[in-house]
């Protein structure tokens, strides 16, 4: 059975992006998120894959685009056009999860069927135009705090949320 997981960075209050892009660059998320991607299929709307990858695809993954839209820069990525077909695009190429990068419409359409979120959770506020928000069905199940310094220059918190319906 695919799991479907997703992945995001949220500010304390609730932004993950302005115009189409991450607000911050924090090393320590930048490598949780390689860590927790690599070698797995990863999902995202076509305006996060233009606006924020420039359209080039992330190595060590195989970048799935959800577009309607047939005439995009694809990078090489794989267009999806439904959440049915990037479904059976990795159970066809025998993949167990799937990971969703976002954006914010992509969270919204994908989290009624998500298993797991992963979250970095950054402790300041930005003023941002996307928000996420983590549904009532969701129990957080891990939090381990990455304190200041190098490679961050604000309190983070790695989270895991698992989704309720599916315990059991």
């Amino acid at each position: 059975m695919l799991k479907i997981k997703a992945i995001v960075a949220v500010s304390a209050n609730g932004v993950i992006g302005n115009q189409g892009k991450l607000i911050w660059k924090i090393p320590a998320d930048l490598k949780f998120f390689k860590n927790t991607t690599y070698g797995l299929p990863l999902l995202m709307g076509r305006k996060t894959f233009e606006l924020e990858l420039n359209a080039v695809c992330l190595p060590g993954r195989k970048n799935l685009v959800i577009s309607k839209q047939n005439n995009f820069n694809n990078g090489n990525a794989i267009l999806v056009k439904t959440i049915e077909e990037a479904q059976s695009w990795c159970t066809n190429n025998d993949y167990k999860e799937l990971i969703i990068a976002g954006g914010g419409q992509i969270y919204k359409e994908f989290l009624p069927i998500c298993h797991e979120i992963y979250v970095t959770r950054i402790m300041a506020d930005f003023e941002g135009d996307t928000f996420f928000n983590i549904p009532d069905f969701f129990q957080e199940t891990q939090s381990i705090p990455f304190i200041i310094g190098p490679l961050s220059p604000y309190q983070l918190y790695f989270q895991t949320w698992i989704n309720t319906k599916f315990i059991g």
